[in-house]
């Protein structure tokens, strides 16, 4: 994708659209395999694209080496934020936090594939006697350096739409 234009919000727009075969609610990730974010609104030939760092953001999201699972939002300028974290899984600072593709059922799984890298863990928060413990993430990818994307179409996540009898 070439063309990428950054907006006031927490938002881009790539130079494709629904001419190219994208959809709303496409996953868009960047060098690596690391998330973008998600296309929000779409014309033929443009898209919009809600960012891992906007507030209205979220993602689940883990650390694969250690089992940890939390919810990951956005947090404008600031690092991400993982919360609801079970304080029984360690979250070593440093450590990669990648989406979980969580799988319910057949039916009901993530919007986001697994292992698309996000960010490294730079603090955690641990209230003594707490059940869950948070940490803040900084992203992986720059988006002021990024230069290509690449929007996964046709990807089969979130609640299936029941078929008619």
């Amino acid at each position: 994708m070439t063309g990428v234009q950054t907006c006031a919000l927490p938002i881009l727009v790539i130079d494709r659209g629904s001419l190219d075969g994208i959809t709303e609610g496409d996953v868009v990730i960047g060098a690596g395999g690391t998330l973008v974010g998600r296309v929000i609104s779409l014309s033929e030939r443009s898209a919009q694209v809600r960012l891992v760092s906007d507030p209205e953001f979220a993602v689940t999201a883990e650390i694969a080496t250690t089992g940890a699972i939390g919810i990951l939002h956005g947090r404008g300028a600031n690092p991400l934020s993982f919360e609801d974290i079970d304080t029984l899984r360690d979250v070593p600072v440093g450590a990669e936090v990648t989406t979980s593709g969580i799988e319910i059922s057949a039916t009901i799984r993530s919007a986001f594939p697994r292992g698309l890298s996000i960010g490294r863990v730079v603090a955690v928060s641990d209230p003594s006697g707490a059940v869950i413990k948070s940490a803040e993430v900084e992203p992986i990818l720059e988006l002021d350096s990024a230069r290509t994307m690449l929007v996964i179409t046709n990807y089969d996540g979130g609640i299936s739409v029941p078929t008619s009898p």
